[in-house]
């Protein structure tokens, strides 16, 4: 039995991607070498790729990614990656909604600042924690969120606070 082909799905929230995607259109356009830390299933490399960026997306789980054609690179992000992918050699560093599952935040910029050319761009989102939705929660249920148990199968282990 052949196996069926899945596309990669974009984010629950595709405002993310669009913005994140308007941003790089901006600032850069193509040909610029983007790295898509926490790929997930790729939705956002394969656009990427499509518009005519270079792209090389970076992920924990490769069982979950779906882009033909484009390999993943298989990293942890809790550790070191800088020298395994290329310091000062990426115009753009992408992480949309990966810090918040990562044991340190200001190590992972360390290393996303050290990926980037002089002058690149670091586009990264995660949960906003602070806002009134998120705040409403809080003083019913006493937890942020997006970071209860049920939630995102607990992988949220680091809110990030303005």
């Amino acid at each position: 039995m052949e196996s069926m082909k899945r596309e990669p799905q974009p984010m629950t929230t595709p405002l993310v991607h669009e913005t994140a995607y308007a941003m790089l259109r901006r600032y850069l356009g193509p040909p610029a070498r983007v790295i898509d830390l926490g790929a997930g299933e790729g939705a956002f490399t394969a656009r990427l790729v499509q518009d005519g960026f270079s792209v090389v997306p970076v992920g924990i789980n490769a069982s979950r990614y779906c882009v033909p054609g484009i390999s993943l690179q298989v990293i942890d992000l809790n550790e070191p990656f800088a020298d395994r992918l290329g310091r000062e050699s990426w115009d753009a560093c992408v992480a949309l909604e990966v810090v918040e599952h990562l044991k340190s935040p200001f190590h992972f910029i360390q290393e996303c600042r050290s990926l980037l050319r002089r002058n690149g761009y670091l586009v990264l989102s995660t949960p906003n924690v602070e806002s009134l939705p998120s705040r409403m929660v809080f003083l019913w249920n006493g937890r942020l969120r997006f970071f209860a148990p049920d939630e995102m199968e607990g992988h949220h282990v680091y809110p990030c606070f303005g």
